[in-house]
């Protein structure tokens, strides 16, 4: 196995998962618990919490991460047991299907999962936002923490 492994950035969209299936699912803004989509997951169990190199920015009123082995940051998040079925629900409340972003696979850094590979949604169109340095997305993050551009 790699150490990194992305999606294939084509027309088809992410792969499909069948429904007596499940996927491990890396999340890390607004489908965390006590966050606005995480309603979302009510179906899905919480496996652990861990965090994934890269970067995260703010996009106001949600983030978007970019995921790279090589990154020093940290994001940090959750993550769930997903059943197939309600994979593609989530792809499309992430915005897959019109390119905002991608579900690809990383591999956790830290946690009791670190060294698991597991799916994340990462930004497919991150330009000029501002990085969270601390790796963590609260509502209004962009106004409470310490500003750095890319």
């Amino acid at each position: 196995m790699t150490d990194w492994i992305a999606t294939p950035d084509d027309a088809d969209g992410p792969p499909r998962v069948p429904s007596g299936e499940s996927i491990k699912l890396f999340v890390y803004g607004t489908l965390k618990s006590g966050h606005p989509n995480h309603w979302l997951l009510d179906c899905c169990q919480h496996e652990a919490n861990g965090a994934v190199h890269g970067t995260l920015y703010s996009l106001l009123h949600y983030p978007a991460a970019t995921f790279h082995p090589d990154d020093p940051r940290l994001v940090h998040g959750e993550i769930y047991d997903v059943p197939g079925y309600e994979v593609e629900a989530l792809d499309e409340g992430a915005g897959t299907s019109h390119g905002a972003f991608r579900r690809v696979q990383v591999k956790v850094a830290e946690g009791s999962m670190a060294g698991q590979t597991v799916w994340a949604y990462e930004g497919a169109r991150v330009f000029a936002i501002t990085v969270l340095p601390d790796g963590v997305w609260e509502p209004g993050a962009l106004f409470t923490q310490k500003q750095k551009q890319p």
